[in-house]
């Protein structure tokens, strides 16, 4: 993952430098920002999940079916490409705006867990990808431009569980305890997100981005172990993310 930013950036960077060298010296006291515009972004997010077990047929014992049973923290770094088009009327800017990036957000919650089925115990995800698309709202000062935005959020991830072993207890539990059963799976999260940046204009097409945006995505995720064996989880996550990004401007 970490590979791709940097190959990312220095791409960007390699092209994007002499071009802007070239028109830096066009730059105007007021910028239009009407037109349309593809840039490139880099962050990082950071948040927490909830992970409430909906049905887990292969424990084969009760369950606490609708209560949270985790709560990991994740992070990690994402970076994409945006394109956009906007439209200005006086002050008002007002455009719509998709997105999408490679993510490295992951975490993960372990503890040993006694009872009938003692054993370690683990729940963990990594996101893949992330989209985003919504509308853009932005109050233009000079060459600055001051916006919020939001819409509908979709992300693709890994979710792993590690369950306690199967079989009848054992009394007194064996010391360590055995190996416990992987449940996994890959799904596509949906749900919604807000945010708000200030952009930059140093030239009549280039301008610079920091951004800020909440993630709230929420389904039932199916994970599946061995042959006909299941564990349904519902993941609620809600995830911070700050990004700097570069936008060319068609535009202006």
């Amino acid at each position: 993952m970490k590979k791709i930013l940097v190959a990312v950036a220095l791409v960007v960077s390699g092209v994007s430098v002499p071009a802007m060298a070239a028109d830096m010296d066009t730059t105007s006291s007021s910028t239009d920002w009407s037109g349309k515009y593809l840039g490139v972004h880099g962050g990082y997010g950071f948040g927490s999940q909830d992970w409430t077990l909906i049905d887990n047929p292969g424990e084969g014992i009760p369950q606490p079916l609708g209560e949270v049973v985790a709560n990991p923290h994740v992070s990690g770094v994402l970076g994409g490409a945006q394109a956009g088009i906007n439209w200005q009327r006086g002050n008002i800017v007002f455009g719509l705006e998709g997105e999408f990036s490679f993510s490295g957000i992951n975490g993960s919650e372990a503890r040993f867990s006694g009872g009938e089925k003692p054993g370690p115990r683990e729940w963990s995800s990594e996101m893949n990808w992330l989209a985003m698309v919504g509308p853009r709202l932005g109050y233009a000062s000079g060459n600055t431009l001051f916006y919020a935005k939001g819409g509908l959020a979709i992300a693709n991830q890994d979710a792993y569980h590690l369950g306690a072993y199967g079989g009848p207890p054992v009394v007194p539990a064996p010391d360590p305890a055995p190996a416990g059963r992987s449940y996994e799976n890959t799904e596509t999260q949906y749900g919604m997100f807000i945010g708000a940046g200030i952009e930059q204009a140093f030239s009549s097409h280039w301008s610079g981005k920091v951004e800020y945006n909440y993630l709230n995505l929420s389904n039932n995720v199916e994970l599946w172990g061995k042959p006909d064996n299941s564990a349904i989880f519902g993941i609620d996550q809600g995830i911070h993310v700050v990004k700097v990004g570069l936008n060319y401007r068609f535009g202006g």
